[in-house]
């Protein structure tokens, strides 16, 4: 990261430009004064921690002074604690030092920061200021301030100080030093300037300098360090082939007695054999230099020793035994109380709970770790953790979020020059794309990734890369480029870690013509292997591709065990899980098992309604899951700060750039997981109410790249699968798009209606034949807007001749009497960036006429808790007529604009909260923009503000799907209340009367005024 605004981009260019450039000066000569008090003499000292040591010397003199540290990691102060001067980056300082005795010869000098357990015995070196040459005074002078200066901005930048450093440290250079020594001196400083603002390769030139400069002077043990320092800076930006620069700098270290530093160049020798694919010999090297760590009695660097052994570890898949390793590096952390070794251990172990399917506890691990490198830590480490934090959002499916944190770390690794990390994160990127569906764009991130980390990063991070990549060309069709890809991977399979070999695997099996029977077996062993190595994560998705395309090769006898424990085990894991949108991205990966008999029927086959029900059973078991188990835990105060977050956000920027506020607070908010129960047998629930002469019923299977649905025709169940589920997809979405700008283009409207409704066989219907239909509200077809689409050759609308339901689940519902009705409101301001609804007063009116004998709780202005109280009644019809805010990717941003209780403005209630809270209306009418969109997809069923408020226990819920106007909304509105209150029992009839006299209004006649209601059932009526 550059220095902070105003002044960043040019002081970064100033600083990389004056370090890069090498100054050297003429040596000057100190003459040495002839009192023999003057003369250097060296003291011992036996000091404890952090406290204030009294020294007696010659009264009222001023002494040069520097503290010998042999690699204790320290601060100095020789001024009663008021300045501080830190040995960081070498520990090995020589520290400049002014000394004032008194007139008895006392003077003090502090020490902090010292761990227990490094050396307590110190030597300082004094000299009278009087016996130093005025050139050489005037350097120490200078390189105090320079050395307190940069103590000062490692705790805090800025950018003042910053250039002020700089300034201190150039000045040195051209004109104080009078020789290498204290050149070197100088580069140290300037190089740990630069590094710890994340300019990698400015600061290992830097240390190169002092490198240079400490051998001339004679300073081997400076050398070792510079050295070191050099070789950490490289590793840090991702540069090759530093290896034979540690092994030098650990034996120089060696024989220079810094042990320490010796068994830390060792360390990193080690990493380097690591990233380098020699896993096996990174671990024995390692366990070695944790040993020579405790030996040391180094508990923090044994710590960090361990930690990086874990990793080494996990490559191998030796589960069990990196296990039994965290949990010693973890109780060293903790007995250290070290944020740096804290965090390292947070970090792995989140890891771990994402293998295990444990979302919430890692998403909580990370922002923990977080915290810690954000205060003892520079930008580089915090941007790693927003990657780790990415990764697990985009394991539960919410990419704009995930893509949120990698834009943000990408900008701090390019500061830093960090390419391998870059390349890490843009990896990520086409890995967000490709759940998208967005499969164009991520070959473009992916292809930027390989060409990113082309000499730059880890082997494991280019073959990652490549892996992303022959992904990506075998989902586009792109067969010959994946072999290719896959090809140049089998050539360097010795740096193919164990779960990189899996995702190899599961590619092949991708491109295989029916999958080959040494794929399917030897997937198999993976799925096995997973399972013992603890993760569940990859073990479900390699069970879910054997589930669908298993079957023509391995035996039932033995894929079904297999796949009936894994739905066994997913289902327990899911139940753990309190977040809604967390448990989702598990349960999604059991669709692919849920639907496996499913997708082996044949298109167009018969099936009979005990047949269908089977079929159904295990879709429905996890439809139920998702929707019965409840957030335990939420942080309550959290989710209402977030709420008003977002109303800030929305109201101002539109919501599409995710603050760091907001996604703190998104965390914060998930809660600490559910309960876990006892998994019971979910009963097949009953079809036979649904299949009668005179109704449509659709369910739809959606995995991966394929779609399919069972249908009721009328006369029979037929199994059906779409042709091209990406053009069924395709062609919803531009249709919903076209509907939503309130687009006039009826010809382009009808075109893609038509469409549509050839790849849903609505054009085989006889329109004479359909009373009324029922969808099972899938997130695949969540845009669909069916009363719209054409039946028969006579292209007559679907919801001119029938009912249109849809279904959150088969699971029966009992429809409850309406003996209150509700009306709310909450109209915005007029300052207020809403706009206002001039109808919302008539609206209500006409709401309450429609109803004269049932008692009305009216509030026209209604905040969250009059809503929420309202909802909470079991003969309540809840009508509120409000701005709506739908799911457009981003979960937590849809929701309703109600009445804050303390201001003028507008107060969101979001879409997570009404998931949560104690729903038992029988039904809510949303006259509300959007109410009915939902475009994450983070339910089995429908999402948005509808889905969470039917997944919260309403019974029946009619909403719109996109934006909508007030005049329309009110016209709706006023003719739905008058059907259903003369047959309070069938709103779905109330709503096709509604929907048709907009649809006969010359005003209201085009489609996007009426084709976007619809109504949300819980399920089927008893």
């Amino acid at each position: 990261m550059c220095f902070r605004p105003v002044t960043g981009k040019a002081t970064s260019a100033l600083l990389a430009v004056l370090l890069l450039f090498v100054f050297d000066a003429s040596p000057a000569h100190a003459t040495e004064g002839s009192d023999p008090v003057c003369a250097e003499q060296r003291i011992l000292l036996d000091v404890v921690v952090d406290g204030d040591h009294e020294l007696k010397l010659e009264p009222s003199r001023r002494y040069l002074a520097w503290l010998e540290e042999r690699g204790a990691d320290i601060a100095v102060s020789a001024d009663a604690g008021e300045t501080w001067i830190d040995s960081a980056p070498w520990r090995w300082s020589d520290e400049p030092l002014l000394l004032q005795t008194d007139a008895s010869g006392h003077t003090t000098l502090s020490i902090r920061g010292m761990r227990a357990g490094h050396p307590q015995r110190f030597a300082l070196r004094l000299r009278c200021e009087e016996s130093v040459a005025a050139q050489e005074r005037a350097f120490w002078a200078g390189a105090r301030e320079l050395s307190r200066l940069r103590t000062e901005l490692d705790d805090d930048w800025d950018a003042e100080d910053g250039l002020r450093a700089l300034f201190l440290g150039l000045r040195a250079l051209h004109s104080g030093a009078s020789n290498d020594v204290q050149r070197a001196w100088t580069w140290f400083q300037l190089a740990a300037l630069a590094r710890q603002r994340g300019l990698l390769h400015v600061a290992a030139d830097g240390y190169a300098q002092a490198a240079e400069k400490s051998k001339r002077g004679g300073r081997l043990d400076w050398y070792s360090s510079a050295l070191f320092r050099r070789g950490q800076a490289l590793y840090a930006a991702d540069e090759s082939g530093l290896g034979s620069l540690f092994l030098e700098a650990a034996a120089v270290s060696y024989a220079e007695g810094q042990h320490y530093q010796a068994a830390s160049a060792k360390q990193d020798y080690c990493l380097i054999l690591r990233a380098e694919g020699d896993t096996a010999a990174a671990v024995d090297c390692l366990r070695e230099q944790a040993e020579a760590f405790r030996q040391l009695n180094e508990p923090a660097d044994q710590c960090v020793a361990l930690r990086n052994l874990v990793t080494a570890l996990l490559f191998l898949g030796r589960y069990a035994e990196s296990r039994e390793v965290l949990a010693k590096a973890a109780e060293l952390a903790e007995q250290l109380n070290d944020p740096r070794e804290m965090a390292g251990v947070l970090v792995l172990q989140s890891r771990l709970d994402v293998w295990e399917g444990r979302f919430e506890l890692a998403l909580q691990r990370l922002q923990r770790a977080r915290d810690l490198f954000a205060d003892a830590s520079g930008p580089l480490e915090v941007a790693q953790i927003d990657v780790r934090i990415a990764h697990v959002y985009l394991q539960s499916g919410q990419t704009q979020l995930a893509r949120s944190y990698l834009e943000q770390a990408i900008k701090r690794f390019q500061l830093g020059g960090a390419r391998g990390w870059i390349g890490d994160a843009q990896i990520s990127l086409a890995r967000s794309l490709r759940i998208d569906g967005r499969v164009e764009d991520a070959i473009v991130h992916a292809e930027s990734a390989v060409k990113t980390l082309t000499g730059h990063g880890s082997v494991s991070l280019r073959v990652g890369a490549l892996i992303e990549l022959a992904n990506l060309q075998a989902l586009s069709g792109n067969v010959d480029a994946a072999r290719q890809h896959l090809e140049h991977l089998s050539a360097s399979s010795a740096d193919v870690r164990w779960g990189q070999a899996v995702a190899v695997a599961l590619i092949k099996h991708r491109l295989a013509t029916n999958g080959a029977g040494e794929d399917n077996t030897r997937l198999l062993g993976l799925a096995d292997d997973s399972l013992a190595r603890g993760q569940l994560i990859q073990y479900l998705e390699i069970l879910g591709r054997l589930a669908l395309h298993g079957e023509t090769i391995l035996p039932e006898t033995v894929l079904q065990p297999a796949i009936e424990r894994a739905m066994r085990l997913g289902q327990q894991a899911a139940g753990q899980l309190g977040s809604p949108y967390l448990r989702n991205s598990l349960l999604r990966r059991l669709q692919p098992i849920a639907y496996r008999k499913l997708f082996q029927l044949r298109d167009g086959q018969s099936l009979d309604s005990n047949q269908v029900q089977a079929l159904l059973a295990p879709a429905e078991a996890l439809r139920q899951l998702d929707r019965n188990t409840r957030p335990i835990g939420v942080d309550g105060d959290a989710l209402t700060e977030l709420e008003r977050v977002l109303s800030d956000e929305l109201l101002g920027s539109g919501g599409d750039q995710i603050s760091e506020s907001r996604r703190r607070l998104l965390l914060a908010s998930l809660g600490t997981g559910g309960a876990s129960t006892e998994l019971s047998d979910v009963a097949a629930p009953s079809i036979d109410h649904l299949a009668r002469a005179g109704s449509v019923v659709y369910y739809f299977a959606a995995v991966d790249e394929r779609i399919g649905y069972l249908r009721w025709d009328g006369t029979a169940w037929v199994w059906r699968l779409v042709d091209d589920a990406e053009a069924l997809r395709q062609t919803q979405q531009a249709l919903a798009s076209l509907l939503q700008a309130g687009q006039a283009d009826r010809e382009r409207i009808d075109t893609l209606s038509n469409s549509l409704a050839g790849m849903l066989d609505l054009d085989r219907l006889e329109p004479s034949s359909v009373a009324s239909t029922f969808v099972v509200a899938d997130p695949a077809i969540g845009e669909v807007p069916w009363s719209l689409l054409p039946v028969g050759r006579e292209q007559i609308p679907l919801g001119a001749m029938s009912t249109v339901v849809e279904l959150q689940s088969l699971v029966q519902r009992s429809a409850l009497p309406i003996r209150q009705v509700a009306l709310m409101g909450a109209n915005p301001s007029a300052d207020s960036s809403l706009e206002s609804l001039p109808r919302l007063e008539l609206e209500l009116d006409a709401v309450a006429k429609a109803w004269p004998a049932s008692m009305r709780h009216r509030r026209s202005q209604a905040g969250s808790e009059q809503l929420l109280e309202a909802l909470a009644r079991p003969d309540t019809l809840v009508h509120l007529a409000a701005h709506g805010r739908g799911d457009r990717g981003l979960p937590e941003a849809s929701g309703l604009w109600l009445q804050s209780p303390t201001t003028d403005t507008p107060a969101f209630i979001s879409a997570l909260r009404l998931r949560d809270v104690d729903a038992n209306a029988p039904l809510v009418v949303l006259s509300a923009c959007e109410s009915g969109r939902s475009r994450a997809g983070l339910s089995l069923g429908a999402g948005g503000v509808a889905g969470s408020l039917v997944d919260a226990g309403v019974s029946s819920v009619v909403g719109s799907r996109w934006v909508v106007s007030d005049r329309t909304a009110s016209q709706f509105s006023e003719a739905f209340h008058a059907a259903l209150a003369s047959s309070p029992a069938s709103p779905a009839e109330a709503l096709k009367h509604a929907v048709a006299l907009l649809r006969a209004g010359p005003a209201t006649a085009h489609p996007r005024h009426w084709a976007g209601w619809f109504l949300l059932q819980s399920g089927p009526d008893a």
